[in-house]
């Protein structure tokens, strides 16, 4: 508003050149501004800076212009204040940002390293344990492997063993027995037969 009353009040060249340089340096200084805000580069904020100071110095000269226009005096001063708390804002913003990357830089990242590393290192003791692990396991199965073929042989070993004592127990009472009736077919009548008290069929 303040341009257009600049241009068509015919205010002179000077106050229409510093009223559109005022203009340009708004937009550039908004357009660095929110770069920064975007990307935090210190680059585009001292862009932004020097953008909103041009602004200044031209609205400056715009006022001096619109001596005696108190409607268009009024709304340039106003637009004035309005980037002066857009700066100081933009300040604000720029300290905050700036607290920021240093936090993250002195506490942050030492942090997220410490932690990077206790981390590593957790996965290292795992890597460990799990090698430790797999060679213990290995060799339980080797030794199963070397008794597995000790098993078989074993249980033949006890089956032949067992088979023999039950065999004995039968065939000794069966050779008493035959020894018993023998006696008694030659007349021994004073011969005794073993394991009669058993009711088994021996």
């Amino acid at each position: 508003d303040v341009h257009t009353g600049v241009v068509t009040n015919g205010l002179g060249s000077a106050a229409i050149e510093a009223a559109g340089g005022a203009l340009q340096e708004l937009i550039l200084g908004r357009l660095y501004a929110e770069r920064f805000l975007l990307n935090n580069s210190q680059e585009d904020l001292e862009t932004a800076r020097g953008h909103l100071l041009q602004l200044s110095r031209n609205g400056r000269v715009v006022l001096v212009a619109l001596t005696g226009r108190d409607v268009l005096q009024g709304q340039a001063e106003a637009s004035l204040a309005q980037m002066a708390e857009f700066e100081a804002l933009l300040e604000d913003v720029a300290l905050i940002i700036a607290e920021r990357n240093q936090l993250r830089s002195d506490v942050l990242d030492p942090l997220g390293l410490e932690m990077t590393n206790d981390i590593d290192s957790k996965v290292e003791q795992i890597h460990e344990e799990q090698a430790n692990t797999a060679i213990a396991s290995q060799a339980v199965i080797d030794r199963t492997q070397m008794l597995l073929p000790v098993v078989p042989v074993l249980s033949v070993v006890l089956a032949t063993a067992i088979a023999v004592f039950v065999g004995r127990s039968i065939t000794g009472a069966v050779d008493k027995l035959r020894h018993s009736t023998r006696a008694l077919a030659e007349g021994d009548v004073d011969t005794v037969v073993e394991g009669t008290q058993h009711e088994h069929e021996l």
